[in-house]
Protein backbone atom coordinates (compact mmCIF):
# COMPACT_ATOMS: atom_id res chain seq x y z
CA UNK A 1 0.00 0.00 0.00
CA UNK A 2 2.76 2.31 1.03
CA UNK A 3 4.42 2.04 -2.61
CA UNK A 4 0.94 3.53 -4.03
CA UNK A 5 1.64 6.75 -2.50
CA UNK A 6 3.20 8.60 -5.23
CA UNK A 7 0.24 7.22 -7.43
CA UNK A 8 -2.22 8.45 -4.77
CA UNK A 9 -0.38 11.83 -4.69
CA UNK A 10 -0.98 12.03 -8.64
CA UNK A 11 -4.16 11.26 -9.26
CA UNK A 12 -4.79 14.12 -6.19
CA UNK A 13 -2.46 16.83 -8.62
CA UNK A 14 -4.26 15.07 -11.87
CA UNK A 15 -7.86 15.74 -10.46
CA UNK A 16 -6.88 19.21 -9.48
CA UNK A 17 -5.37 20.72 -12.08
CA UNK A 18 -7.99 18.70 -14.65
CA UNK A 19 -10.73 20.33 -12.91
CA UNK A 20 -9.29 23.78 -12.94
CA UNK A 21 -8.07 22.96 -16.83
CA UNK A 22 -12.00 22.75 -17.75
CA UNK A 23 -13.59 25.61 -15.40
CA UNK A 24 -10.82 27.86 -16.90
CA UNK A 25 -11.61 26.52 -20.42
CA UNK A 26 -15.11 27.05 -20.18
CA UNK A 27 -14.81 30.30 -19.31
CA UNK A 28 -12.12 31.15 -21.81
CA UNK A 29 -14.38 29.36 -24.89
CA UNK A 30 -16.95 31.55 -23.49
CA UNK A 31 -15.03 34.67 -23.77
CA UNK A 32 -13.86 34.03 -27.13
CA UNK A 33 -16.93 32.45 -28.80
CA UNK A 34 -19.80 34.38 -26.56
CA UNK A 35 -21.52 31.10 -27.47
CA UNK A 36 -23.18 28.92 -25.01
CA UNK A 37 -23.36 26.20 -27.91
CA UNK A 38 -19.90 25.93 -28.22
CA UNK A 39 -19.38 25.13 -24.38
CA UNK A 40 -21.71 22.21 -24.74
CA UNK A 41 -19.42 20.79 -27.55
CA UNK A 42 -16.61 20.79 -25.16
CA UNK A 43 -19.00 17.94 -23.02
CA UNK A 44 -19.39 16.51 -26.13
CA UNK A 45 -16.17 16.03 -27.76
CA UNK A 46 -15.10 14.42 -24.20
CA UNK A 47 -18.42 12.13 -23.90
CA UNK A 48 -18.08 11.07 -27.49
CA UNK A 49 -14.20 10.51 -27.75
CA UNK A 50 -14.78 8.53 -24.42
CA UNK A 51 -17.72 6.81 -26.35
CA UNK A 52 -15.62 5.21 -29.21
CA UNK A 53 -12.38 4.98 -27.85
CA UNK A 54 -12.41 3.34 -24.41
CA UNK A 55 -13.30 -0.25 -26.43
CA UNK A 56 -10.00 0.38 -28.34
CA UNK A 57 -8.13 1.11 -25.36
CA UNK A 58 -8.37 -1.83 -23.95
CA UNK A 59 -7.43 -3.89 -26.96
CA UNK A 60 -4.64 -1.19 -26.73
CA UNK A 61 -3.62 -2.11 -23.24
CA UNK A 62 -3.82 -5.79 -23.73
CA UNK A 63 -1.58 -5.88 -26.69
CA UNK A 64 1.27 -3.95 -25.01
CA UNK A 65 3.08 -4.23 -21.96
CA UNK A 66 0.53 -2.59 -19.42
CA UNK A 67 2.65 -0.42 -17.05
CA UNK A 68 4.70 0.65 -20.47
CA UNK A 69 1.31 1.92 -21.83
CA UNK A 70 0.28 3.90 -19.03
CA UNK A 71 3.03 5.69 -18.40
CA UNK A 72 3.72 6.61 -22.03
CA UNK A 73 0.33 7.42 -22.36
CA UNK A 74 0.66 9.82 -19.52
CA UNK A 75 3.94 11.29 -20.91
CA UNK A 76 2.69 11.89 -24.41
CA UNK A 77 -0.06 13.32 -22.90
CA UNK A 78 1.73 15.94 -21.29
CA UNK A 79 4.09 16.63 -23.84
CA UNK A 80 1.24 17.40 -26.07
CA UNK A 81 0.00 19.71 -23.16
CA UNK A 82 3.19 21.47 -22.92
CA UNK A 83 3.55 22.10 -26.90
CA UNK A 84 -0.11 23.47 -27.19
CA UNK A 85 0.43 24.98 -24.54
CA UNK A 86 3.69 27.24 -25.99
CA UNK A 87 1.69 27.65 -29.51
CA UNK A 88 -1.03 29.23 -27.26
CA UNK A 89 1.08 31.62 -25.43
CA UNK A 90 2.87 32.11 -28.76
CA UNK A 91 -0.13 32.23 -31.30
CA UNK A 92 -2.75 33.05 -28.82
CA UNK A 93 -6.36 31.12 -27.94
CA UNK A 94 -8.62 30.51 -30.52
CA UNK A 95 -11.64 28.09 -30.55
CA UNK A 96 -10.32 25.91 -32.63
CA UNK A 97 -6.87 25.36 -30.73
CA UNK A 98 -9.01 24.65 -27.72
CA UNK A 99 -10.68 22.29 -29.31
CA UNK A 100 -7.81 20.57 -30.40
CA UNK A 101 -6.68 20.20 -27.37
CA UNK A 102 -9.52 18.91 -25.18
CA UNK A 103 -9.80 16.54 -28.06
CA UNK A 104 -6.09 15.43 -27.49
CA UNK A 105 -6.49 15.36 -24.04
CA UNK A 106 -9.39 13.28 -23.87
CA UNK A 107 -7.86 10.92 -26.40
CA UNK A 108 -4.95 10.36 -24.37
CA UNK A 109 -7.02 9.51 -21.12
CA UNK A 110 -9.22 7.18 -22.57
CA UNK A 111 -6.03 4.38 -22.51
CA UNK A 112 -4.10 6.17 -19.45
CA UNK A 113 -6.94 6.25 -17.14
CA UNK A 114 -8.26 2.75 -17.54
CA UNK A 115 -5.07 1.23 -18.24
CA UNK A 116 -3.82 2.52 -14.64
CA UNK A 117 -6.95 1.35 -12.50
CA UNK A 118 -6.52 -2.11 -14.24
CA UNK A 119 -2.90 -2.33 -13.03
CA UNK A 120 -3.62 -1.04 -9.49
CA UNK A 121 -6.27 -3.85 -9.61
CA UNK A 122 -3.96 -6.60 -10.22
CA UNK A 123 -1.16 -5.45 -8.24
CA UNK A 124 -2.96 -4.87 -4.44
CA UNK A 125 -5.37 -7.60 -3.17
CA UNK A 126 -8.58 -7.07 -1.87
CA UNK A 127 -8.27 -5.59 1.45
CA UNK A 128 -5.42 -3.33 -0.04
CA UNK A 129 -7.79 -2.04 -2.84
CA UNK A 130 -10.53 -1.31 -0.55
CA UNK A 131 -8.43 0.86 1.38
CA UNK A 132 -6.88 2.75 -1.51
CA UNK A 133 -10.11 3.45 -3.38
CA UNK A 134 -11.11 5.09 -0.50
CA UNK A 135 -8.06 7.36 0.02
CA UNK A 136 -8.06 7.79 -3.90
CA UNK A 137 -11.77 9.06 -3.39
CA UNK A 138 -11.01 11.06 -0.38
CA UNK A 139 -8.35 13.54 -2.05
CA UNK A 140 -10.48 12.97 -5.61
CA UNK A 141 -12.93 14.54 -4.55
CA UNK A 142 -11.29 17.17 -2.19
CA UNK A 143 -9.96 18.14 -5.40
CA UNK A 144 -12.50 17.98 -7.37
CA UNK A 145 -14.26 20.62 -5.23
CA UNK A 146 -11.02 23.30 -5.16
CA UNK A 147 -10.29 22.68 -8.75
CA UNK A 148 -12.78 24.79 -10.68
CA UNK A 149 -12.22 27.78 -7.82
CA UNK A 150 -8.83 27.04 -8.46
CA UNK A 151 -8.85 27.26 -12.50
CA UNK A 152 -11.28 30.24 -12.36
CA UNK A 153 -8.94 32.80 -10.33
CA UNK A 154 -5.65 31.67 -12.18
CA UNK A 155 -7.51 32.72 -15.12
CA UNK A 156 -8.93 35.55 -13.43
CA UNK A 157 -5.16 36.18 -12.62
CA UNK A 158 -2.89 35.43 -15.22
CA UNK A 159 -5.45 36.46 -18.26
CA UNK A 160 -4.43 33.34 -20.16
CA UNK A 161 -5.46 29.59 -20.19
CA UNK A 162 -1.63 28.76 -20.84
CA UNK A 163 -1.11 28.39 -16.87
CA UNK A 164 -3.53 26.05 -16.83
CA UNK A 165 -2.75 23.69 -19.24
CA UNK A 166 0.49 23.41 -18.14
CA UNK A 167 -0.19 22.28 -15.15
CA UNK A 168 -2.77 19.53 -16.34
CA UNK A 169 0.03 18.75 -18.36
CA UNK A 170 2.82 18.79 -15.75
CA UNK A 171 0.11 16.68 -13.90
CA UNK A 172 0.06 13.87 -15.96
CA UNK A 173 3.88 13.81 -16.42
CA UNK A 174 4.05 13.30 -12.28
CA UNK A 175 1.09 10.55 -12.31
CA UNK A 176 3.21 8.40 -15.05
CA UNK A 177 6.10 8.96 -12.92
CA UNK A 178 4.44 7.98 -10.01
CA UNK A 179 3.34 4.54 -11.44
CA UNK A 180 6.54 3.87 -12.32
CA UNK A 181 7.97 4.81 -9.25
CA UNK A 182 5.05 2.69 -7.61
CA UNK A 183 6.36 -0.32 -9.45
CA UNK A 184 2.71 -0.55 -10.84
CA UNK A 185 3.40 -3.36 -13.23
CA UNK A 186 0.97 -5.51 -14.82
CA UNK A 187 1.44 -9.61 -15.54
CA UNK A 188 3.26 -10.39 -18.75
CA UNK A 189 1.07 -10.40 -21.80
CA UNK A 190 1.31 -13.19 -24.65
CA UNK A 191 2.68 -11.54 -28.07
CA UNK A 192 0.07 -13.46 -29.58
CA UNK A 193 -3.31 -12.21 -30.06
CA UNK A 194 -5.94 -12.09 -33.16
CA UNK A 195 -6.01 -8.64 -35.04
CA UNK A 196 -7.65 -5.45 -34.18
CA UNK A 197 -10.49 -6.18 -36.66
CA UNK A 198 -11.07 -9.40 -35.05
CA UNK A 199 -11.13 -8.62 -32.06
CA UNK A 200 -13.71 -5.73 -32.73
CA UNK A 201 -15.79 -8.44 -34.96
CA UNK A 202 -16.38 -10.36 -32.49
CA UNK A 203 -17.27 -7.99 -29.87
CA UNK A 204 -20.15 -6.45 -32.38
CA UNK A 205 -21.17 -10.07 -33.38
CA UNK A 206 -21.60 -11.19 -29.57
CA UNK A 207 -23.16 -7.94 -28.79
CA UNK A 208 -25.58 -8.59 -31.54
CA UNK A 209 -26.89 -11.86 -30.02
CA UNK A 210 -27.51 -10.23 -26.76
CA UNK A 211 -30.83 -7.86 -26.80
CA UNK A 212 -29.99 -6.26 -23.40
CA UNK A 213 -26.22 -5.36 -24.43
CA UNK A 214 -27.88 -3.93 -27.62
CA UNK A 215 -30.27 -1.87 -25.71
CA UNK A 216 -27.68 -0.52 -23.13
CA UNK A 217 -25.53 0.75 -26.26
CA UNK A 218 -28.49 2.33 -27.26
CA UNK A 219 -28.96 3.78 -24.13
CA UNK A 220 -25.48 4.81 -23.78
CA UNK A 221 -25.37 6.85 -26.68
CA UNK A 222 -28.54 8.40 -26.33
CA UNK A 223 -27.77 9.35 -22.75
CA UNK A 224 -24.22 10.74 -23.63
CA UNK A 225 -26.22 12.56 -26.61
CA UNK A 226 -28.15 14.12 -24.73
Amino acid sequence: MRRLRWVLYGLGFFTLTSGAWIAGLSIEMYELSQSLALLSVIWIIRIMVRLFLQPLAGSIIDRSERSRAVWMAYLFSGWFGILCALWINWKGASVLTLLVVVTGFQVFESVSSPGLQKLIQIALPKQALNRFNGRRLAISRSAAIVGPALGAELLAKTGSIVPLIALFALAQIFLGWGSLRSRVVGPRVSTQHPTLYAVLKDGWHYAGTRKDLVAIFVLAATASGG
